[in-house]
């Protein structure tokens, strides 16, 4: 675990009369995720690549690939910021 200092992260859940939602974030730390390897972590054989910055997800998942260790990836309300290919490699 690393702390990452003066970043703020929040977020913001807008709901209207009729219910419907939206939902914005601004990430924080989460944006340098990339900065961590999962090479770093010695016997890694299992991961999750959850909501996190888009380039610590993808990065995350290549690296979990590259060393063949058994993953999932769900990127929940991150969706949005992936390609339709990019989510299924």
């Amino acid at each position: 675990m690393r702390s990452v200092r003066d970043v703020h992260r929040a977020a913001y859940i807008i709901t209207d009369l009729e219910d419907n939602q939206i939902t914005a974030f601004h990430p924080g730390a989460m944006g340098h995720s990339h900065e961590s390897r999962v090479a770093d972590v010695d016997g890694v054989r299992l991961g999750i690549v959850a909501p996190d910055g888009r380039d610590g997800m993808l990065q995350h998942a290549a690296e979990f690939r590259a060393a063949k260790s058994r993953s999932c990836s769900d990127p929940g309300q991150a969706m949005t910021l992936f390609s339709g290919d990019e989510l299924v490699t």
